[in-house]
């Protein structure tokens, strides 16, 4: 699951088309989101002996805000607003160009979509979703690598 969000993630970094944006991170948080759940409903089923430490990381990320801002102010909650109103906390900002018809004289102002998606407040204000997403699969790469490391066994 993780390998596909990068995977969305490289795909979104690379398109110019805002709906594909808009696509590839609703994809992206799903995605993402599916981790802790592939990790705690299937994983530790089938590996009991990592069901305990998997449900305490997993209640520590959604309990500990300050500690996970990633999980707790990002995946999660960016995650359902996608899923349940498909809403997103940020989108693609739009840059201003001009637009001359050489026929007519015509002038105007047009939008033109770029790759900017940046939050205005919260933990991550400033920040490109993109790199906090980058950001976000490496927080859960190293979880997954330290539940490996707790059971002395390669991860599931």
């Amino acid at each position: 699951v993780l390998l596909d969000a990068e995977t969305a993630l490289d795909a979104w970094e690379e398109t110019e088309d805002a709906v594909r944006g808009r696509i590839f991170y609703a994809a992206v948080l799903t995605l993402l989101r599916a981790v802790g759940h592939v990790l705690r409903k299937v994983d530790a089923a089938e590996h009991p002996e990592i069901a305990a430490l998997v449900a305490a990381r997993f209640a520590a990320w959604k309990r500990d805000a300050d500690k996970y801002p990633l999980f707790s102010e990002f995946i999660d909650p960016e995650r359902n607003a996608i899923l349940k109103e498909y809403e997103f906390g940020v989108g693609a900002e739009q840059v201003v160009g001009t637009w001359e018809n050489l026929q007519t004289g015509e002038c105007g102002e047009m939008p033109i979509p770029t790759k900017i998606y940046a939050y205005e407040d919260g933990p991550f204000a400033g920040e490109d979703v993109r790199d906090v997403a980058r950001q976000a699969i490496e927080f859960l790469r190293g979880e997954l690598d330290e539940i490996e490391a707790a059971i002395g066994k390669p991860r599931p």
